[in-house]
């Protein structure tokens, strides 16, 4: 075998071991890639799924709370009701325990709406301060 021919056999080898190698890569590659595309598909149906819970969780809390309106009307009414028959009891203990309730009681909780700002504390003179611009030693 002449040297131009070796060379070409190693030339060939060295071809087939890089392109072996490449294609072993690439394979390692798309498994990789696949795997991470695996995980963004994962994690995007995770987070499709929780904006939907909450879409949902959201409809349902508002159909529920439009639901209540009409029960909360009712007890109103129930009230009115209770309120008018309650006047047939005026001079009763019922009657004072039914009014108690809606009797609002100031404990002065809570300060001024506009509170007054404080005040500069006042400097007072000592025995040896001098007026400003004056030196003590001054003649």
């Amino acid at each position: 075998m002449t040297c131009s021919e070796r060379g070409l056999v190693f030339l060939t080898t060295i071809t087939h071991e890089l392109s072996q190698a490449l294609a072993g890569w690439f394979q390692d590659q798309g498994r990789e890639a696949d795997a991470a595309a695996n995980d963004l598909a994962k994690e995007t149906a995770d987070f499709e799924r929780l904006i939907a819970d909450s879409a949902a969780a959201i409809s349902r809390r508002k159909s529920l709370t439009a639901a209540l309106r009409p029960k909360f009307a009712e007890v109103a009414d129930l009230l009115a009701q209770m309120d008018r028959l309650v006047l047939r009891f005026r001079r009763t203990a019922f009657a004072a325990a039914w009014q108690a309730p809606r009797i609002i009681r100031d404990l002065g909780g809570s300060g001024p709406a506009d509170p007054t700002p404080p005040t500069q504390p006042t400097t007072h003179p000592t025995r040896n301060s001098q007026p400003p611009g004056q030196n003590a030693l001054s003649i």
